[in-house]
């Protein structure tokens, strides 16, 4: 496995569940730049069948999942949280294991946007990944605010009754990101995260 890719893809989910929210105090998030001293890779491993069982409801029970390697959040307003990631052939896996939810879904290889679904069959298709990885999750109560950005759709409910950060107007929220074809691009939870 290439580590410096790995490092990578775990700033990316880091940028992914910072984007996730809707702050108004740009000093809270890391620059992009100084995204990858925001994770530390240990090479312990944590094969967790909770983990494995919640990766399962979405590849099937004969996928075959690997750990990947564990990563913890240090970002100031989640200095708690340890993620572990797993892989399937497909997709790379990130759950908190504290709570084994899926927080993050990205696919290895991705997608390219372009048209072809409704925007009604796009979000239904994204409320059924949500379900599926997180069927927790009562999008009734929380607040869209969906968008779209050159044939890539993202649908993305947050629940303002509660604050991402502490004292700040940020938000936890799901979002799923879909190419006009419904390929999932995305899949982010930081509502477990929240406080």
């Amino acid at each position: 496995m290439n580590w410096t890719n790995r490092l990578s893809q775990l700033a990316l989910v880091a940028l992914l569940l910072v984007s996730c929210t809707t702050s108004t105090n740009p000093s809270l998030y890391p620059n992009p730049s100084a995204a990858t001293s925001t994770f530390t890779v240990t090479p312990a491993k944590i094969d967790s069948e909770l983990d494995i069982q919640a990766i399962q409801k979405i590849e099937g029970e004969d996928s075959q999942i690997k750990y990947a390697d564990r990563a913890d959040f240090s970002l100031p307003y989640l200095s708690d949280v340890s993620l572990s990631t797993y892989e399937t052939d497909s997709r790379y896996y990130t759950l908190d294991d504290q709570t084994h939810q899926i927080i993050a879904i990205e696919p290895k290889n991705m997608p390219s946007g372009s048209e072809g679904l409704s925007m009604q069959e796009l979000e239904k298709l994204a409320r059924e990944m949500i379900a599926l990885a997180s069927p927790e999750i009562n999008l009734d109560t929380l607040t869209p605010k969906h968008g779209s950005k050159i044939g890539t759709y993202f649908f993305h409910w947050e629940d303002r009754t509660r604050s991402f950060v502490e004292g700040d107007r940020s938000y936890p929220c799901a979002q799923v990101g879909l190419t006009g074809k419904g390929e999932l691009l995305n899949y982010i939870n930081t509502l477990p995260m929240s406080r």
